[in-house]
């Protein structure tokens, strides 16, 4: 097999193997490419949209047990956790994640919405045993975490060793392969290329939706006692489209200081000293006014207390992934696109959220683990 061409179709590459007990404790494991800025898209979540086939196994396990205790993890900024926690309202949900950015955010949101039966601290799927001990919770969930993995066995079997024997490891994880886009434009075929492409050279798997019964085995779940099934998200709505091409910048706090009345902007970009910062918006009643406009600078100066302060900014999508994110960056280095095609990636990006009658879905694997 070869690695692949520029824009061409890329091979999968198979780094998911097994890895010596032994070695464990030392194993360096990839990072999360697409970084926890993305946080407003994952909290578009919730049990019912993206994790709705545990449902009836988790309300049965409820009625047998109302104290049940569940270890979400992976749990990003824990809108899912949250929205399970209302089906088990007399049990416990503790919920990890590696970045104390978005554990610190998560505890906000379950504080902010009354939930007050889960628990967020940081910790590595790597290292559950570790950190719970063994036989620990009555169910374990994880949702879209094992595709970023470079050893997602090793993590699945970590899962397995915290569950109690008679428990449910629960997950849910995409084909990047199959996506369904309308319009399905030639740049929208060449971006996905480039996302495939990313994602396998980062370690992650693009066949991770179907691979959760291999992985599950070879973690050393029995054939038997797996329950698996198929997914599915689709986003068709305006509400929905706009969850893929939102800016990481609220518009209003820098625009408003250096605005006139009477222009609709979609799109705003400084160029200055060759760095270029590029934020996408929705139609506002104001445009840059070149005269006076503020220094390079003092634009990046404000561009990342805007960022650090504004927690509630809309986070990057793959619009903003290929536009000027650690996507970009990657495909770039793996010259998998010209800075030309990327560009006009990020702009279809945003044709398509305008498209009335746009819609994308995706397929995920979906696998209930009874221990």
């Amino acid at each position: 097999m070869s690695d692949g061409t520029r824009l061409g179709i890329l091979t999968y590459r198979p780094n998911h193997r097994e890895i010596p007990k032994d070695s464990m404790a030392d194993q360096q494991h990839n990072a999360y490419l697409p970084g926890y800025d993305q946080v407003k898209h994952h909290e578009w979540r919730t049990v019912e949209n993206s994790a709705a086939y545990i449902l009836p196994e988790l309300q049965n396990r409820v009625a047998a047990n109302p104290g049940l205790k569940l270890l979400d993890v992976g749990a990003g900024s824990g809108t899912i956790t949250v929205s399970i926690a209302k089906y088990m309202p007399e049990g416990h949900i503790t919920a990890c994640d590696l970045s104390e950015d978005i554990v610190s955010r998560a505890s906000k949101h379950a504080e902010e919405v009354g939930v007050t039966n889960v628990t967020f601290r940081e910790a590595s799927v790597y290292e559950l045993l570790q950190t719970f001990g063994e036989n620990v919770f009555d169910a374990v969930h994880a949702h879209q975490m094992l595709c970023h993995l470079d050893s997602p066995v090793q993590a699945l079997a970590e899962m397995l060793k915290v569950v109690k024997p008679g428990g449910v490891v629960a997950m849910r994880e995409i084909d990047m392969r199959m996506w369904s886009i309308y319009p399905n434009t030639a740049t929208m075929k060449a971006w996905l290329r480039v996302q495939l492409g990313v994602h396998a050279a980062s370690g992650g798997s693009n066949e991770a939706g179907p691979s959760l019964i291999a992985w599950a085995m070879k973690a050393g779940a029995k054939r038997e006692n797996i329950r698996a099934g198929m997914g599915t998200w689709m986003y068709s709505t305006p509400g929905e489209r706009q969850v893929w091409g939102k800016s990481p910048l609220p518009h209003s706090r820098l625009l408003s200081e250096h605005s006139s009345p009477g222009f609709s902007a979609a799109r705003w970009v400084w160029k200055c000293n060759n760095i270029r910062i590029a934020a996408w918006s929705a139609p506002v009643n104001a445009t840059l006014r070149i005269a006076g406009a503020p220094s390079c600078g003092e634009v990046i100066r404000r561009l990342l207390q805007t960022r650090k302060a504004n927690m509630n900014y809309p986070g990057t999508s793959f619009r903003d992934r290929i536009t000027n994110g650690e996507m970009r960056k990657k495909a770039l280095e793996l010259q998998l696109a010209s800075e030309a095609e990327l560009d006009e990636m990020g702009e279809e990006w945003q044709r398509w959220i305008d498209t009335e009658d746009a819609c994308c879905g995706t397929m995920h694997g979906e696998i209930l683990i009874m221990k």
